[in-house]
This record gives structure tokens, sequence and C-alpha cells, in this order.
């Protein structure tokens, strides 16, 4: 459910091993061959459901497929920020579905041909041992590196990586560094930092710095050491000697 970049990229690579609906509220979408499109209740019905949607839609989309839910259902969402989403789903979804909180730490940038060496974080919510390890020994079977753990330890290591990075890199775009021949190679992986963000939505880094808890944090310490960084270059200018 949702056919934007990221669900597109697991219809591609999942087709090879399963059938494949797609349900997308946009309109003129011409899904590739292989994968058939079809309406929101009837994409409920499936037994697993990957939820691709943006983290500002997935409440609105949770209480639409919720009445057409069957038992047994596996449903998982692959949202940046999992605390938010999993309590969702746990307050929304009928106690007879099963619940996966799940974060491919890789998108088309990355894995548009091959997934083989991506990680991917699992955070159980309301499923089987057995049901997760299942899972997990498919995704190991495709290549991926698979990590478990709680939804709050996921939080809090993307404010600190994916959060930061997209903050950094949002933040190098609106510089607009220019290129050329003297670069040296870390000003090029700057720059490429600044290029791969731009590929992603603002609405990326808004939606991780509204809904997970620990982004304030990082935000603030990363203002706190540029702005500490700055008085002390300031104050190495006013004490320099005079030639």
């Amino acid at each position: 459910i949702g056919y934007g970049r990221f669900g597109r990229l697991a219809a591609h690579h999942l087709k090879k091993d399963f059938r494949i609906f797609v349900s997308d509220s946009g309109g003129n979408i011409r899904p590739e061959r292989g994968v058939r499109m079809v309406p929101l209740p009837e994409a409920a019905l499936k037994k697993f459901i990957v939820l691709a949607v943006p983290i500002g839609k997935l409440r609105q989309v949770l209480r639409s497929i919720a009445p057409h839910l069957s038992p047994g259902t596996v449903v998982c969402d692959v949202c940046s920020v999992k605390e938010e989403p999993i309590r969702w789903m746990k307050a929304i979804l009928p106690g007879h579905t099963a619940l996966l909180g799940m974060h491919p730490l890789f998108g088309p940038d990355s894995a548009a041909r091959v997934c083989t060496g991506r990680r991917i974080v699992l955070c159980p919510v309301r499923i089987s041992r057995s049901g997760v390890s299942h899972i997990a020994r498919y995704l190991r079977k495709r290549g991926l590196i698979v990590s478990r753990m709680s939804a709050r330890k996921h939080d809090e290591l993307m404010a600190s990586s994916l959060f930061l990075t997209q903050l950094i890199g949002h933040t190098l775009l609106r510089l607009n560094l220019p290129a050329g021949d003297l670069s040296t190679s870390n000003y090029r992986k700057l720059t490429g930092i600044a290029r791969t963000t731009g590929h992603d939505s603002p609405k990326l880094l808004n939606d991780m710095y509204r809904f997970n808890r620990h982004a304030g944090k990082t935000t603030r310490l990363l203002v706190k050491g540029l702005a500490q960084l700055a008085r002390e270059l300031s104050g190495h200018r006013r004490h320099a000697p005079s030639s």
C-alpha cells in the first residue's frame, strides 16, 4: 500500500518471489510488468501487507484498512520512525492481526538493482517469534543484513544517524556548493551527501523531526556545536598577531 519511490522498489524486488498487488491514492499510476493495481479494500484482504506511505498519512490508511483485515494477516510499516507508527498500529488495527515494524536502511538510490549487503531493521510488535524468524530468514536469503531491536532503540539510533545525515544534507543544499576540479575527496563526499539528499522530499526531514522524539535533541546538539565552534574561531581571529 503506497507506490511511491520505496513502494516501487519493494514491488520490483518482491515480485520475483510473490504475487504483488499495489494500492495507491495517486492518479495515473502505471505499475511495472508483474505488478497489479487494486483498490485499497482489496489490498487490505491480502495476507501480508506492507505499508509504504508517508508517516503523515499512516493513521488515515490504518483506519481505512482496519475493517477489511483478516485474522492472521501480517501488517508491517517501513517508516523511518518506529515508536509512533507502532503505537498507531496497536491502537487502530484489530487484535487478530500480526504487527511488525520494519525499516529498510536503503532506498532507490542505493538498491535500484540489488539489495545484497543492505541493512534492514525489524521491530517485533504483535507477532510470534517463529513469524519474525520466518521473515528474517527470507530477507537474509535475499542478501539483506537483518537486525532486531526495540522501537525506542531504533529511533534513538536513527536520530543520530539518518536524521542527522538528512539535516546536514539539506543544510548543504541551501549553500549551493560549487563543483570544481580542485575539490578534495572529502569535499566530494559532502557534495555527494547534498546530491542524494536532494532526491528526497524535504517532507521526509520534517516527518522525522516531527515524529521521532529524539530528533530535537540531535538538532540542538548540532546547532550548539556549530555555534560554539564559530565563537572559538572568532576568538582566534581577534587575537591573531598582525603582520
